[in-house]
């Protein structure tokens, strides 16, 4: 018997999942209407906020990250002299 291919939860699918969860429906009763076990919906949740959270967020690069500015000129000695063997 041939092996199926797996088949992701896609993003629209896991939309429709939380929105089912806070309108009430339990874990069982989403699996069951998508076709899955209801382990991989609950893996699916726990992994993207868990089942006690809200909806998750979706990520954001935050404003304190790079500068912009390169890294050889943050510090003081120059790349050829980290080079050199004394």
């Amino acid at each position: 018997m041939k092996q199926q291919p797996r088949r992701y939860i896609t993003v629209s699918e896991m939309s429709g999942i939380w929105d089912r969860w806070e309108k009430g429906d339990s874990i069982n009763e989403i699996a069951r209407d998508l076709g899955r076990y209801h382990s991989s919906v609950q893996g699916a949740m726990a992994r993207t906020g868990g089942i006690s959270s809200c909806r998750p967020t979706t990520a954001q690069r935050s404003s304190l990250g790079s500068t912009g500015t390169p890294n050889h000129s943050i510090s003081g000695t120059s790349i050829s002299a980290l080079g050199r063997r004394t």
